[in-house]
């Protein structure tokens, strides 16, 4: 009767656990839904029209849940982006057509390009949206599959992971920047700032710190500005017409405004909240 009693107890307290910890996933899973819902209704949208801003939403909306999967899994321990390795993939092939998309209008815009190059790269965008809409039912059935796996196994995220989380990377992207980072640590920082910055509309509370995110997104921008400066000038190059690498003013930019970052990256601008070991960024937001 004892060993009954027992196990009626512990049954109960595991029930209570598990429901404990459902309910403190709730906003995770409703934030989730959300962005979800947003992102199928997008692809189906572009699959049915083919409208280019319907294929960018859909890749923002890939970018903002993975955003909250590299959050989870650093704070979890849940090991849900591999999971989310389907949609990444669509998202490049998506990305492909709207870099080509991109490409192609300013290509028009240039009318000292060389019309074979205007032909190719029409060439390629026709080839790359019949591509990407003849897998549109299979990509469609791939990732509903994936989103009940990843739902699943959402965990609760906790205050103190949380903000050790924002802490740290803040603290990459502010030393990466005083040191002037490279090409390839500057488009790093961007990455990182979108984690940041998209996770913060729903993590907010859990921080013990409050972001600036109106500077964040400045910081972001002129980064983003210097990238496609970058990358028109070598499509630029590709497609015939002879162009001078000269991102010195947009580089400048970056330095003014990020100077004292983290200071700035915060309403409190208190140095002493940020931790100094142990600083590392694992992750890329392609």
């Amino acid at each position: 009767m004892i060993g009954i009693n027992v196990f009626c107890i512990t049954l109960t307290y595991l029930t209570l656990t598990i429901l404990t910890n459902d309910m403190k996933a709730l906003i995770e899973t409703i934030y989730l839904d959300e962005q979800w819902s947003r992102l199928k209704s997008s692809l189906t949208s572009y699959l049915k029209g083919g409208k280019q801003d319907e294929l960018h939403i859909f890749r923002v909306q890939v970018k903002k849940i993975r955003a909250f999967l590299i959050l989870s899994d650093s704070t979890t321990c849940s090991a849900l982006q591999r999971r989310f390795k389907p949609a990444k993939k669509i998202s490049r092939h998506a990305g492909d057509i709207r870099s080509t998309f991109l490409n192609l209008k300013m290509c028009r815009d240039e009318h000292n390009i060389h019309k074979k190059s205007r032909k190719r790269l029409h060439r390629q965008m026709k080839k790359a949206v019949r591509d990407f809409k003849a897998a549109g039912v299979a990509n469609k059935m791939r990732l509903k599959e994936m989103w009940r796996q990843i739902r699943k196994r959402i965990r609760p995220i906790e205050k103190a992971p949380a903000s050790l989380f924002y802490k740290q990377q803040l603290q990459v992207v502010a030393g990466m920047l005083a040191m002037h980072g490279s090409e390839n640590e500057l488009h790093n920082c961007r990455k990182i700032l979108k984690v940041l910055i998209y996770n913060y509309a729903w993590a907010a509370g859990l921080l013990d710190v409050t972001l600036n995110v109106e500077y964040l997104s400045k910081v972001e921008d002129a980064i983003g500005k210097w990238h496609d400066h970058i990358s028109a000038s070598r499509q630029m190059v590709k497609s015939g017409r002879k162009v001078q690498y000269d991102d010195t003013s947009l580089r400048d930019q970056i330095t003014d405004i990020s100077r004292h970052f983290y200071a700035n990256a915060t309403l409190a601008g208190n140095s002493e909240a940020w931790v100094t070991t142990s600083l590392q960024s694992d992750f890329i937001l392609n």
